[in-house]
C-alpha cells in the first residue's frame, strides 16, 4: 500500500469512527513507506490518545523531512502547546508564511501564549481570530469597538461563543460602564434573566434574528463580540479578577434550595458535575462518574448531581448505594433554566467538576470550586499553565492531568484536599 493509499484508507476509518484502525494502517504505512503526511496525521492521533512522545518524535521527523508543510509545524505547535513547552510558538510561526489565511494558526498562537500567561504578548494574534474559517460572525451596520478611540456612547455587545465563555467576559462589563458606555447585551435566551438582574443597568436582549429592536437601535455607535473584550482592553492576569462575584441568583430561590438540601442530611453541601458536551473534544473533557465513586463515598457530606445533559448511563455506573447519595433536583434544568441552575450553584457550599459551563457559572457567583483539567485538545485561553488556580476566578482550584487521559492524578489531589477540607469545617466528619 502507498502512503497516499495508506493515508486514504485512514481517513476512511476515521469517517467510520474507527480511531484506532486508522492508527494502525497509518503505523503500518509509515513503518513500510516513511511519509512526512502519514508521520504528520499519524503524530495527531497518537497524541490524542496520550502517546505524546512518539507524537513529537513522529511530528518532528516530518517537519525536518518537509519543512515546506504546513500541518506538520502546525500539529507540532499544538502538541508542543498542550506539553507546556515554549518552543510551540516558534513551530506555529514556521505555519504562518505556508498557508493563504494564517488566522487559525495566529489563534493558537494567541491561545498558547495565554496559557503561558504572556497575554500582551497573545492580544495581536488574538484579534486576527476574526478571520478565522470557524468564528462566527454577527452582521452588523456598525463599526467595531477596536476601532473607537475614545469612551462613551451606546454599544452594542454581542454573544457568539458558548455559555461558560459568556458568564466569564460579562465580568467586564462593570470596567466599560464606568468608561461611560451605554450597553445593549445581546445573548443566549437563557441568560437573560441572569445577567438582566446582575446588571440592572445594562440594557439585555436575547439573541434573535432579525435582531431584538434594542439591538437594531439607530444610537448605537460601535459593536463588539464579548469574547474580543479582553484584547480590546489589553488585558493582562494582574487585572483579574474582579472585586466581587459579577453575578447575581436569585436570592429567594437560593434560600428555597438552601432549606432543601439542609434537610437531605448534615454537613455541606457539594455539587457534582463530570462530563461536557457539544464540543468535537467534549469526550477528553469528561472523566465519566463512576470516577467520582471514591468522593460519593466519604460521609458526612450531602451531594447534589449538577450535571446538565442525559448521562443515564453514567449514572446507572453506581452502586446503588452511591446512586442514592448523589440527589438530582428533578425541579432544575441545568441546559435550558440557567437561572435556575445559578440559583442552585449559589445554594452549596463547594463545586467539583471537569471543565465544563458548570465550573464557568461557580466561578462567577464566586462559589469554591474544584476543576479537573484535561491535557490535550482543545487548548483553552481561559487556564493558564502551570498554577492551581484561574486569573478570572478567586475561588477556584485547578488540578490537570498529567497526560491526556490521566484522571488518576486530579482525583487524587482533589481526594486528598478535600480530606483536609472536610476537616476543617465545623463537625469533623468521619472519613
Amino acid at each position: 500500500m502507498s502512503a497516499a493509499e495508506a493515508d486514504a484508507e485512514a481517513g476512511r476509518r476515521l469517517a467510520a469512527g474507527d480511531e484506532q484502525g486508522a492508527i494502525a494502517v497509518l503505523r503500518a504505512g509509515q513503518t513500510h513507506q516513511p511519509h512526512p503526511v502519514l508521520a504528520t496525521n499519524l503524530g495527531r492521533l497518537v497524541w490524542r490518545t496520550g502517546a505524546v512522545d512518539e507524537a513529537l518524535e513522529l511530528l518532528e521527523w516530518a517537519t525536518a523531512t518537509a519543512p515546506d508543510q504546513a500541518a506538520g509545524w502546525v500539529n507540532l505547535g499544538d502538541v508542543r502547546a498542550a506539553a507546556d513547552d515554549p518552543r510551540a510558538e516558534h513551530a506555529y510561526r514556521r505555519a504562518i508564511g505556508l498557508v493563504a489565511n494564517p488566522a487559525e494558526i495566529h489563534w493558537s498562537i494567541a491561545v498558547d501564549l495565554l496559557t503561558r500567561g504572556q497575554w500582551r504578548r497573545a492580544w495581536p494574534h488574538y484579534a486576527c481570530r476574526a478571520r478565522h474559517p470557524r468564528v462566527r460572525r454577527r452582521p452588523s451596520p456598525y463599526p467595531p469597538l477596536a476601532a473607537r478611540r475614545r469612551p462613551g456612547g451606546r454599544i452594542l455587545l454581542w454573544s457568539h461563543e458558548g455559555v461558560g465563555e459568556d458568564l466569564r467576559h460579562v465580568a467586564l462589563l462593570p470596567r466599560l460602564l464606568a468608561e461611560g458606555f451605554e450597553i445593549v447585551l445581546e445573548v443566549d435566551p437563557r441568560l437573560v434573566p441572569l445577567f438582566a438582574r446582575s446588571f440592572p443597568t445594562v440594557s439585555v436582549v436575547p439573541r434573535t434574528w432579525p435582531p431584538q429592536p434594542a439591538a437594531a437601535d439607530r444610537a448605537i455607535v460601535a459593536h463588539s463580540a464579548l469574547g474580543d473584550l479582553p484584547a480590546w482592553l489589553g488585558l493582562e492576569p494582574a487585572d483579574l479578577p474582579p472585586a466581587a462575584p459579577w453575578l447575581k441568583a436569585d436570592m429567594a430561590a437560593v434560600a428555597r434550595l438552601r432549606r432543601r438540601y439542609a434537610a437531605l442530611g448534615p454537613g455541606p453541601v457539594v455539587g457534582l458535575s463530570w462530563q461536557s458536551s457539544g464540543t468535537p473534544f467534549a469526550a477528553a473533557k469528561s472523566l465519566g462518574l463512576a470516577r467520582l465513586a471514591p468522593l460519593l463515598a466519604v460521609e458526612g457530606v450531602t451531594f447534589v448531581d449538577l450535571q446538565y445533559g442525559a448521562d443515564e448511563i453514567g449514572r446507572a455506573t453506581l452502586a446503588p448505594a452511591l446512586a442514592r447519595r448523589l440527589h438530582r433536583d428533578a425541579a432544575i434544568d441545568p441546559a435550558t433554566d440557567l437561572d435556575g441552575f445559578a440559583a442552585q450553584v449559589a445554594a452549596l457550599d463547594l463545586v467539583v467538576s471537569s471543565s465544563n459551563t458548570t465550573v464557568h457559572m461557580a466561578g462567577a457567583l464566586g462559589i469554591p470550586a474544584w476543576t479537573m483539567l484535561h491535557r490535550g485538545p482543545p487548548i483553552t485561553p481561559y487556564w493558564i499553565g502551570g498554577i492551581d488556580a484561574s486569573p478570572w476566578y478567586p475561588r477556584m482550584k485547578v488540578w490537570r492531568q498529567n497526560t491526556p487521559g490521566d484522571w488518576a492524578t486530579p482525583l487524587s489531589a482533589i481526594m486528598n484536599h478535600f480530606k483536609s477540607w472536610l476537616l476543617s469545617l465545623p463537625g469533623r466528619p468521619h472519613i
